[in-house]
This record gives structure tokens, C-alpha cells and sequence, in this order.
């Protein structure tokens, strides 16, 4: 409204008013004061008057500070603003329930109707990690369900390495017992195998130069399991675990080994094709006589990649899931836009096989997770033991030295310190970091690296896709059965974004800066007070008690809140836990269940259902349970009522006080993801029939009459707060890519626009054009090299940006 009193667009206004330009305003006034007074009070005499226009300054940035969290938390707690009319606001609503998959999706239709035609419920687009995950839990609920997948096979490469407790209890509900296992402990490193960091000078070298300069060791998996009470503030850090968590250490397996057993689970399920060596050419709405899809479904045109047009062939489906990386052909196809940055530096990833090198290791500087390299003269890289059986290491160079512009097979002898190797793989890639700002679009719906991607520090990528797919999942199954309101589809995008925006926040903070690396590290990286310095600051970051290792991020794992979801009847908002090793399970509506082992040695992970919610019986509370089973079942939902036994006596080891605040409730519906949507305590009054009826209202997004109650929650005031909570983590992670432009001046900057658009603008870029021509349309399927350790030309786009898609831009 003051903006258009003076006459300025609503978008102009609220860009000139953002809460992040009173940070850059208040730390340049306090920059400019606190210099002036410094002058002013060594100058002394005629020019004494600076201190006193420096204390002004300085009073205007105190003031400007006020004025930055007084319009933040306007934002915040804004509930009754009509945004909807703001322009600015369009990318931050939810997909409207006709669900348009996009002018160019709905273009691409064209007529084939002579070719073939398979019927399915779902169709997902894209083998990752991410999607077998979707399908195969889509195959367990017995929902109809075609994967298609580009590559002939599963990834062969060193990717995604690390599953975190979070991960482990979403492919505990994924995969069967026995594939389960496999992963756990046939494919994936030695149980002995310690977790955490070592700083070393060298690995194999001859010379003497290898030597241990610091370590940071947690336990192994086996020790851990042997005695849980290892796992404290420090050994939770350097384990990337959760004293809190099911499965209490994670597992370390390649992506490739990941996929390979997903996979053989999708495969598995009577109700699933899988179909590697074929891709999606376009997508288009169909209009069907099915009462419960409102008369739409989505008629898909596939083939053989690469094939002739007769071997094209059609698929009518209810719903497509886009899990095919970055380069997605179903986010080009309904037109999803994004946020971010491509091109933000160049890196490079170098696979060996050393014979050896990991009993070598164990023996003299020790075994480890990752090595931090110093190689004095020469650089300092980081090297990670990707698969210590097959002694198969992954060679990362930093941009500080000489080491980095060395070919493969130098830098291979320079980091191993020895000749004895197999050169594997040599992959430059790029460092992107964009999130979409939308994950649903209709009857389409985005996950994995094809919704967000950033560098892989802190392991994030792919446990992020984990959690889209085990969210998503159990939703379209409910759609599929016929139990889906509105509210369910939409829920994915207004959950997953928030966890996401979250994610990308803390990851960006994990982003090292290597354009100010190169200029104030090289000169100074053999000066013996500078390494010395840095060694300090590696154990001090190391240590897990100063924000941790990185890869630390129990609060990110567990302690992500539904807050704003229509899914869930909260009681009030509830605050994000610190990210890092901040973790604090709370038995709240919105929150994750927290981890229980119960008396009769199950966890209570293990009494909830895959595909529906769960009354969970703590106490006799039978009637409000049969109450609720009716209401949601008169709304078309099923559900499933499990009666568990919690004794407060005795829990100490197992739960401590949480088992006493398990034993204060009554009830509590869970949903299949593992989050708390209603509870019912043991001191509150049994609800009424009326109370019930809300709950179910909820849960379902259906009234009692089965109506869809989407347009009753859009004119709610929570659906407001939903929208201004929503502009403002979107402003906020806006805010804090910014820094992102000054330390990579190269990058190009992605602000709403296709996918398409951004890399017609990085083409066009000429500081990166000649760089980047091609690189960010080709596939993550690197060539392997010649064996023996012998070098071959580059293979021409061959580069990759690192993540768990089959393609990447």
C-alpha cells in the first residue's frame, strides 16, 4: 500500500524494503563510523569532529540493525496481509489443483495414436537414487508403477558415498530385510573401519614425507554397536551419527552399489516394470472418464534412447515423478524455474585403484573416513577411500599450488606416493547450486538433484533425495488408491521446499571460496607460522565441540519441523534445531518420531506403516483410536492402529527421559515418513465427537461428506502464514546467495528461469562461455580411461556437476 501511495510497482517496493539491504546499510554505516573514530582519536586536535560524526554513524547502523529486525519479523509473523495479490508472490503458491504441467509439456503432445500404449498409475522419469527409491516403495503399497531410465545400467562411478541415520531408517522401509543387509554390510565398507579426518603429509611416499599431522577418529560401526554409550557430543560429530537415532552410525556405500540393490528391490515388486535404456519425449494432459482423477490423467511418449521414431511407444499415467538429475527432461517439460548459481567453480575428481594402500594405511598413519593431503611444494587436495576392499580412492586437488593443473596420472603419484596404480576415471565438474521453486507442478512433481542441487559438502545431495522420495511416496500411493484430497499432493511441495531451503542455507555455509583461496593461500602456504596456524585450525574444527566436522548435521537430519503443513494438527510453531550436532527429539505434532527401542527389543520406527497413517496405542485409549479409524475411514482413508508398550521403568539405557515423555501420551498418529501428526496426552479429556471430526478433517484434507476441503484451507489464516513463512525463507536463502556472486565472479546467476534459460545465459556469458560450452547439458556417465595409469585425451563432454541424477547440466 505505500508503494503504490508513491506511485512504485509492489515489486520495486518490496525489493527496495528487503530485510537483507538494512544488513549491507547498517554494516556499511558501521564500517565508515568506527573508521572515522579511529581517525578522528589518532589525529586528536582540529579533526576531533570525526569522532563525533563516526559515533553518529554508528548510532544510524544500530538503528538500521533495528529497523532490519523489525521488518524481518514483520515478515514472519505477517498472517493476514492479502499477498496473493503481490506479483512477487507467484513462485511462492502452491501448483493450483487443475494442475497445468506447462505451455510446453502441453505442446508437445502431438498425435500418435497408432503407436503403442501401456497404462500405468505412475511413471518415473530417472534411475537415481531417488527414483528407485519412489518406485520400489510405490511397488510395495502395490501401485502400478513404470521406471525409465536413459542409462543402460546403474552409475559405475565414485558418487554419493555417505547414507546418514536419517537415510538408514528411509531404505529400512524401502528394502526388503535381506537387501537391507546387503547393503549394510556386504557392499558397504568394513564394520571395523573407523569414521572421522587425519591430516597427513603424505599416504605411500618412500621418502619419509607420510606422516600423521593430526586425527580426528571416531569409532567403527562394530564398536559403536558393541557399546552405544561411544557415541557422545564429539564421536556424533567425526561418525556423522545421532546418539538419538535408530541406526546410530550410517553406512558408508557407493552410489553405484546403492543403486544396484534399489534397484533389484524395484525390480521385486510384482507391480513395477522397470525399463533402463529409455527416455521421455514429451508429456501432455488427457482427458479420461475416471470420477476420482476430475477426468485428467497425463499421457507420456517414451523410446529406446536413441531410437528410430517406430520404436516410440505411449504411456497414460496418473502422475510423473521427475527424478532424472539436473538436466531433467520432465523439469524442462513443465517449464520448473529456479534459484541459484551455475558455473561457481571447477573442480576435479580423479578415481584410482592402489593395491594395497588401505591395509598400508591401517598400518602406519592410520585408517580413516577422508585425508586431508599437504603435499609441501606442491598443494594440498583431499583423498577419500571410496571403496576399501577393491582399495579404490578418489583423488580431489584443491586450487592452491601447482598440484592442481597437473595431469591425472602427476597428481594421482603426487597424492598416493606411489606409481603402482590403476587410473580409473578422470572428471572435471562444476559446482551448481540452484533450488526450483516449485516441486509440484499438477500431476508432476520433482525430486532429488532434479528439484535441488548443490556441492556435495556436508553429503547432503543425496540423503536430501532420500527424504523427497520417502515423503513423496506414500502420498501418491494414497492418490492411487483413491484416498488423495488436495491438500495431500500440495503438502509435498510446501514440506519438501521448507526442508530444502533449510538444507541449502546450511550447506551454503559449508561452501569453501577457492577465488580467495588461490591469491591468499599460495604465496603464503609454505610459511611456516601459516601452516602451522592452519593445523590449528583443523583440529580446532575437527574436534566436535566448535560446530564439528561438517558432515555433522544432526539437526538437519532429524530435526526438520512440518510447521505451516495442512497435514499436520499442530499445537503451535515449532523452532528448527541447530543444524550441526543440535538435534533435540520432542514428541510434538510436526516433528520427527523420536527414536524408541521398546521392551520386546523392536524400535518403534518398525510399527509404522509404509503407505497409510498409524494410530499408535501408547495407552487405553481405544475408543478415541476406533473414533478417528471411523472418521478418516468415512473420509476414504485408511489407516492402521498398532498398540505398543512403553514402560517409563527401566528405559534408561535405551531412551533416558524420552521414554518417560513416550509413556505421558495416550496416542499419537503417525505418518509414514516418520512425523507426528496429531497426539493425544494422557492428562488432556478424551476429544469429542466434534474434535475427532476436526482431526480427521485435517489428516484427510477431506470434510465428512469425502468433499475436498483445498479451497476452506486456502481462505484460512494458516494458509497465509504459510505463504508469508514461505516468501520469507525464500528472501532469506535469496539473501545469502548473494555473497555467492562476489566469490565466484564467473558463476552466472539463476533468478526464476528455466533451466534452458540459465544455460543460454551461461553460453552467453563471455567470461565463462569459452569454459562452459557443453558442459552443463552432458551426462554424468563419465568414460572410463585406459587402464594401467596411462592418460588419454579428454573425452569431449565428459564433465559433470557431482550429485545423484542420471544427468546433469
Amino acid at each position: 500500500a505505500a508503494g503504490q501511495r508513491v506511485g512504485l510497482d509492489p515489486r520495486t517496493w518490496l525489493r527496495a524494503t528487503h530485510p537483507s539491504n538494512y544488513v549491507l546499510l547498517a554494516a556499511a554505516h558501521t564500517a565508515v563510523g568506527a573508521a572515522l573514530r579511529v581517525a578522528g582519536m589518532n589525529a586528536g586536535g582540529g579533526v576531533v569532529a570525526l569522532q563525533g560524526v563516526g559515533s553518529a554513524l554508528c548510532a544510524v547502523a544500530a538503528a538500521v540493525w533495528l529497523m532490519f529486525f523489525s521488518a524481518a519479523m514483520a515478515v514472519y509473523e505477517t498472517t493476514s496481509l492479502p499477498l496473493r495479490s503481490l506479483p512477487l508472490l507467484d513462485f511462492g503458491a502452491p501448483p493450483p489443483p487443475s494442475g497445468d504441467l506447462g505451455e510446453e509439456a502441453a505442446a508437445a503432445g502431438g498425435s500418435d495414436e497408432g503407436l503403442p500404449l501401456l497404462e500405468v498409475d505412475v511413471l518415473v522419469c530417472g534411475g537415481s537414487i531417488s527414483g528407485l527409491s519412489v518406485a520400489s516403495l510405490l511397488g510395495r503399497a502395490g501401485v502400478r508403477t513404470l521406471l525409465v531410465e536413459r542409462r543402460e545400467e546403474p552409475v559405475t562411478d565414485a558418487r554419493f558415498l555417505f547414507c546418514n541415520p536419517a537415510t538408514m531408517d528411509i531404505l529400512s522401509k524401502v528394502l526388503d530385510p535381506d537387501l537391507l543387509e546387503e547393503l549394510r554390510v556386504q557392499r558397504a565398507w568394513p564394520q571395523h573401519a573407523p569414521f572421522g579426518t587425519i591430516l597427513a603429509t603424505g599416504l605411500a611416499h618412500e621418502d619419509g614425507s607420510a606422516r600423521c599431522r593430526g586425527s580426528a577418529l571416531g569409532p567403527s560401526p562394530a564398536s559403536l554397536k558393541a557399546d552405544p554409550s561411544r557415541m557422545n557430543a564429539i564421536t556424533e560429530s567425526r561418525c556423522v551419527g545421532c546418539a538419538s537415532a535408530r541406526f546410530v552410525h550410517p553406512t558408508r556405500c557407493m552410489q553405484s552399489h546403492q543403486e544396484q540393490v534399489l534397484k533389484a528391490q524395484a525390480e521385486r515388486c510384482a507391480s513395477n516394470e522397470v525399463r533402463y535404456g529409455h527416455e521421455l519425449l514429451s508429456l501432455a494432459h488427457e482427458g479420461v472418464e475416471e470420477e476420482e482423477q476430475s477426468g485428467t490423467c497425463i499421457l507420456a511418449l517414451l523410446r529406446p534412447t536413441g531410437g528410430a521414431p517406430e520404436t516410440r511407444y505411449r504411456v497414460r499415467c496418473k502422475y510423473v515423478v521427475g527424478a532424472d538429475g539436473p538436466a531433467s527432461r520432465v523439469a524442462e517439460l513443465v517449464g520448473a524455474k529456479y534459484d541459484g548459481f551455475l558455473g561457481l567453480n571447477k573442480s576435479r575428481s580423479i578415481a584410482v585403484v592402489v593395491p594395497g594402500l588401505a591395509a598400508r594405511l591401517a598400518r602406519t598413519i592410520g585408517f580413516a573416513h577422508q585425508y586431508w593431503l599437504l603435499r609441501k611444494r606442491r598443494g594440498l587436495g583431499l583423498v577419500v577411500p571410496v571403496d576399501p576392499v577393491s582399495d579404490l580412492f578418489n583423488l580431489m586437488p584443491f586450487p592452491v599450488g601447482e598440484l592442481f593443473q597437473q595431469s591425472p596420472t602427476r597428481v594421482a603419484e603426487e597424492m598416493t606416493g606411489t606409481s603402482r596404480f590403476t587410473l580409473k576415471q578422470e572428471k572435471p565438474w562444476w559446482w551448481n547450486f540452484f533450488v526450483a521453486r516449485q516441486f509440484s507442478h499438477g500431476r508432476a512433481f520433482l525430486v532429488g538433484d532434479c528439484a535441488h542441487s548443490w556441492p556435495p559438502f556436508g553429503g547432503l545431495g543425496g540423503n536430501t533425495a532420500y527424504a523427497d522420495a520417502f515423503n513423496l511416496s506414500w502420498k501418491l500411493a494414497a492418490a492411487c488408491r483413491g484416498e488423495a484430497s488436495q491438500a495431500l499432493l500440495n503438502s509435498y511441495d510446501i514440506e519438501r521446499r521448507q526442508a530444502v531451503l533449510s538444507t541449502a542455507m546450511y550447506v551454503l555455509g559449508l561452501v569453501p571460496r577457492p577465488a580467495a583461496m588461490k591469491p591468499l593461500l599460495a604465496p603464503v602456504f609454505e610459511w611456516w607460522p601459516f601452516s602451522r596456524w592452519l593445523r590449528l585450525i583443523w583440529h580446532h574444527k575437527s574436534s566436535g565441540l566448535h560446530a564439528a566436522n561438517h558432515f555433522a548435521s544432526s539437526g538437519i537430519m532429524f530435526g526438520g519441523k512440518l510447521n505451516f503443513s495442512p497435514l499436520v494438527a499442530r499445537e503451535a510453531i515449532l523452532p528448527p534445531d541447530d543444524p550441526a550436532c543440535g538435534y533435540q527429539p520432542v514428541l510434538r505434532a510436526g516433528a520427527r518420531l523420536p527414536h524408541l527401542l521398546l521392551p520386546d527389543g523392536t524400535a518403534i520406527a518398525e510399527h509404522i506403516a509404509n503407505d497409510r497413517y498409524t494410530l499408535l496405542l501408547l495407552a487405553d485409549a481405544s475408543a478415541t483410536a476406533e473414533a478417528l479409524r471411523a472418521a478418516l475411514q468415512a473420509r476414504g482413508v485408511a489407516c492402521k492402529v498398532a498398540r505398543v508398550a512403553v514402560h517409563a521403568k527401566g528405559q534408561e539405557t535405551s531412551g533416558g527421559q524420552l521414554a518417560f515423555e513416550y509413556a505421558k501420551h495416550a496416542m499419537l498418529v503417525v505418518r509414514p515418513d516418520l512425523h507426528v501428526a496429531w497426539r493425544l496426552k494422557l492428562s488432556a479429556r478424551p476429544p469429542d465427537a466434534a474434535a475427532v471430526e476436526s482431526v480427521a478433517d485435517t489428516l484427510s484434507g477431506r470434510s465428512g461428506g469425502g468433499t475436498d476441503r483445498w479451497a476452506e484451507v486456502e481462505r484460512s489464516t494458516d494458509y497465509d502464514s504459510m505463504r508469508s513463512y514461505r516468501l520469507f525463507m525464500t528472501q532469506r536463502f535469496q539473501a545469502k546467495l548473494r555473497p555467492l556472486g562476489f566469490a565466484f565472479p564467473q558463476a552466472t546467476k539463476v533468478d526464476g528461469v528455466t533451466k534452458a534459460e540459465a544455460i543460454a545465459a551461461v553460453k552467453a556469458n563471455a567470461r565463462t562461455a569459452p569454459a562452459a560450452k557443453g558442459e552443463f547439458t552432458t551426462t554424468t556417465k563419465a568414460t572410463d580411461l585406459l587402464a594401467g595409469g596411462k592418460e588419454p585425451a579428454a573425452a569431449a563432454g565428459s564433465e559433470r556437476t557431482g550429485g545423484e541424477g542420471s544427468k546433469e547440466p
